[in-house]
């Protein structure tokens, strides 16, 4: 027992990478896992409809939607409110974790409107791709972001109702700034919100350089 353990530090020793991944929550390895698939399915998705897409008409007249530009800026702030949510958890400051929610709820927000604003634009004024049969694999990439956005939304409204019950009850708060739990829930909330906005912006620009 004892020499498999040694052997196990000496392979720990030589990949330091390895003990990280066999130290990570489970939660967290499950999370991390679905997002590499996620991110192979888009992956996956874009290529078959580059090699699929017909020839696009040029259009001089449209131009790319401006809320989905603006929707791109948004979202980008949001990885700066949100990079304070760990640390206010860490400081046990649970005030400065909720106004880092609020902040990105509203920057979450607006994102959303800015997204169905650009969608419609798209779909009016968009290039003659959107009537082609591969228009299936815009489908489903659409359908992934969709999916994205609604968990990432819907964690963001748990965890500002969350912190706002905190925020009222110091009993409660001082029991949740000590529960590991709670900071590996953060962790992972955070972490999916830093790979939503990877996720939009290889979207955003796949559909900039593609239309």
């Amino acid at each position: 027992m004892l020499g498999k353990r040694e052997e196990n530090i000496q392979k720990q020793k030589g990949y330091p990478s390895l003990g990280k991944i066999e130290r990570l929550h489970p939660y967290k390895m499950l999370a991390f896992l679905g997002m590499v698939i996620s991110f192979l399915i888009l992956a996956f998705m874009i290529i078959a409809f580059l090699i699929s897409k017909p020839e696009i008409a040029d259009n001089e007249s449209f131009s790319f939607p401006k809320p989905l530009i603006i929707g791109m800026v948004l979202i980008l702030l949001s990885t700066l409110s949100i990079s304070r949510l760990l640390p206010s958890f860490e400081s046990e400051n649970i005030r400065r974790m909720f106004n880092s929610l609020v902040a990105t709820s509203i920057l979450a927000l607006l994102f959303v409107g800015c997204q169905l604003l650009g969608w419609l634009q798209l779909e009016q004024n968009g290039p003659d791709i959107f009537q082609d049969p591969s228009i299936a694999f815009l489908y489903i990439i659409f359908g992934l972001h969709a999916a994205h956005l609604v968990t990432g939304l819907s964690f963001l409204t748990y965890f500002l109702i969350y912190t706002f019950n905190l925020n009222k009850d110091p009993v409660r708060s001082l029991i949740a700034v000590t529960n590991p739990y709670q900071r590996v829930k953060i962790e992972m909330f955070v972490a999916f919100w830093y790979f939503f906005n990877f996720f939009w912006m290889v979207m955003f620009f796949f559909m900039l350089f593609t239309f």
